[in-house]
């Protein structure tokens, strides 16, 4: 049967096995080693035993489920190389129709304490800076999940975003719209994103033979690390590679680099954010003041978004009024960073009374 203990975040508590014993290790006792347990169970399907017997074999997938055309098999063969590097082993225990866990432990060594530097910068994008061009961007991507939640993100900056399922709605897409930047995929069904990015730098090349032309940035997304697979990207004409899955931090600092945007962020730093704070709450009639002054159609959105707990959208509302008021956007970014939706309604819902 499986074990029954685990740890919040689903790893094994490193003091114990999860057996309650651990493996025995070839590492002498007086060594700066210590071995790390881990854990990760699921309530799925479960995993036939002959299915186990062969599960780590390169290019073999479990049978019968919906995703087994989506990957190569390679990812729990690979998994287990690297686990092995660091001096451990996978294994697994799986019950059909009850689910499956996957158990290893590695070897590390003990780390040294790090100062970390109380300036630094906890920044998170909530809009673009006024006064840029209205970017396009160009999503190609066949998974729906993950296209969607670029999508998302790159539409919460109110950037003009078109999305595409394969390499030749991107190529349509890119000679009837024009895009700045375009996301690429590198595997999708009909037209790939290699085929799909030489096409366009040859169309490209044609028209800039007539007149000059601005290349659009193309980026490729893939789940490939490997160093050969980097280099056949660049090849095909991308001006960079970001891994999947990908960062929000990586997205944005990308179309900064390739496009020059500019942003707005919540937090500049730690000591930025305490120092608004401290200024904002001693003088609330001011804030008060300048929060009658703005529109009724932008507050009943405020209120909206604050019922609803939607703190992207609130982001956007005060990305707007960010450069004329940044007192009040301050005020309100503290509130929403914390949560404090039910403060913000009820300082909305006041303001009359706080000059009085």
């Amino acid at each position: 049967s499986l074990p029954p203990h685990r740890s919040a975040d689903g790893s094994a508590d490193a003091r114990r096995s999860p057996h309650g014993s651990p493996p025995t290790s070839s590492t002498p006792p007086n060594c700066e080693k210590i071995t790390l347990y881990f854990e990760v169970e699921d309530t799925g399907p479960g995993i036939e035993p002959e299915e186990v017997e062969v599960l780590f074999e390169p290019f073999v997938q479990k049978q019968n489920t919906p995703n087994t055309q989506e990957g190569t098999g390679l990812g729990l063969s690979i998994s287990r190389k690297f686990v092995q590097l660091m001096g451990g082993d996978i294994r697994v225990h799986s019950l059909p129709q009850q689910g499956t866990l996957l158990q290893f432990e590695i070897q590390v060594d003990l780390a040294t304490c790090v100062h970390q530097n109380p300036q630094q910068c906890t920044q998170k994008v909530i809009g673009l800076v006024p006064g840029q061009p209205n970017y396009r961007i160009l999503v190609v991507e066949d998974n729906q999940e993950n296209r969607e939640l670029l999508v998302k993100l790159l539409r919460s900056l109110q950037l003009e975003v078109q999305e595409a399922t394969n390499g030749q709605e991107a190529i349509s897409l890119w000679q009837s719209w024009h895009p700045d930047l375009i996301w690429m995929d590198m595997r999708m069904p009909v037209m790939d994103g290699y085929k799909a990015t030489k096409q366009i730098r040859a169309i490209e090349k044609k028209l800039t033979a007539i007149s000059p032309l601005q290349p659009t940035k193309i980026i490729a997304l893939t789940a490939s690390a490997f160093k050969e697979d980097r280099v056949k990207v660049l090849a095909a004409g991308c001006d960079d590679v970001v891994s999947k899955p990908f960062r929000t931090q990586i997205i944005f600092q990308k179309m900064s680099l390739y496009l020059g945007m500019q942003y707005i962020y919540a937090q500049q730093t730690e000591i930025e954010a305490n120092q608004a704070n401290s200024s904002n709450t001693t003088n609330p009639a001011f804030t008060a003041k300048v929060l009658q002054e703005m529109p009724e159609q932008w507050i009943e959105k405020v209120q909206a978004a604050a019922i609803i707990g939607s703190d992207e959208e609130l982001y956007k509302l005060i990305a707007e009024i960010s450069a004329l008021y940044p007192d009040l956007a301050n005020m309100l970014i503290n509130w929403v960073s914390n949560f404090q939706f039910d403060k913000l309604l009820e300082f909305i819902e006041n303001r009359d009374k706080i000059n009085e």
